[in-house]
């Protein structure tokens, strides 16, 4: 026996005696006459029938009948409130089993029409091959005879837009939806694509003709550099030279008068000259950065 069963037989236990023992304050308060020896409701009913109890015994049973159903109906108040709370579990328990039951078969339904939704694609995507295969041809007997030669714009077959019904789950329930399709998605796609290499392709040949004109300026520059330094280590090395001649008239100068003596070279040219050929130096080693620039 289970535990809500156990309950239900002793609440009926409790109100059979309530019952009883209502009856039998019923006849005392009619005052039946009822016999004292009685001991159980029911022999205190027969008694009370039977017209065999004194007055005064009478009402003191009474008040005594009036304590135990008190008492009965305290005990069963509690079991009734356990026995409707275990009944509603037991209610949601088996709701609980046969949503999921329900849901198992939604599920296999479910499965079913997607199942069908994707053979369904499938054969549109058959009905697409076939207009792909005889649209031209259907397009080219089109021609107007009375108009001239010109394919008609008409086509075999029209797609529109397509939505296959579809059944996802969300969370614990499900969801009937229509799942949208582009038959003609991979086209598109690839004209997508090329487009975009082509645009890619233009940027990538501007970017490419830019770094062309930069070098060709970097070049140009470079080479006005280069042209500049060369220069400049011209300009210097004429200028060594002419100190250099000044330092050999000054120094046969020198050696004609008074046979040379007391004569004394200015110090300065030298400086100049070392100074100069360290600045020749230094634009020789820029010279030959720019040419391993290149």
């Amino acid at each position: 026996m289970t535990q809500i069963q156990q309950i239900e037989s002793e609440i009926q236990a409790l109100k059979a005696e309530i019952t009883k023992l209502k009856e039998l304050e019923a006849n005392l308060t009619q005052n039946l006459p009822a016999v004292v020896s009685a001991n159980s409701a029911d022999e205190l009913l027969a008694a009370a029938k039977d017209g065999r109890m004194a007055t005064a015994e009478r009402q003191g049973k009474l008040a005594d009948i009036k304590m135990a159903i008190a008492t009965l109906e305290q005990q069963l108040a509690p079991k009734i409130e356990v026995f409707q709370n275990l009944r509603m579990e037991q209610n949601l328990q088996a709701k609980r089993e046969r949503v999921q039951t329900g849901r198992v078969k939604i599920q296999a339904v479910a499965q079913k029409v997607n199942d069908l939704s994707v053979q369904l694609e499938s054969a549109f995507q058959e009905l697409k091959q076939l207009h792909k295969e005889f649209n031209s041809d259907y397009r080219s007997s089109q021609q107007n005879p009375g108009i001239g030669a010109g394919w008609s714009h008409q086509d075999l077959i029209k797609f529109g837009k397509l939505a296959l019904p579809s059944v996802a789950n969300q969370g614990d329930s499900f969801v009937v939806e229509s799942r949208f399709i582009d038959l003609f998605k991979p086209e598109k796609d690839a004209v997508f694509l090329e487009r975009a290499m082509i645009s890619v392709n233009k940027h990538r040949s501007r970017e490419q003709e830019m770094l062309k004109l930069q070098q060709q300026e970097a070049d140009a520059k470079r080479r006005f550099e280069m042209e500049q330094l060369k220069q400049e280590i011209s300009a210097k090395n004429i200028h060594i030279r002419t100190i250099e001649r000044q330092k050999e008239e000054a120094i046969s100068s020198g050696a004609k008068l008074e046979g040379g003596a007391g004569f004394q070279l200015d110090p300065g040219l030298d400086r100049r000259i070392g100074f100069l050929k360290g600045e020749i130096h230094d634009l020789e080693m820029k010279l030959y950065q720019l040419e391993e620039s290149k």
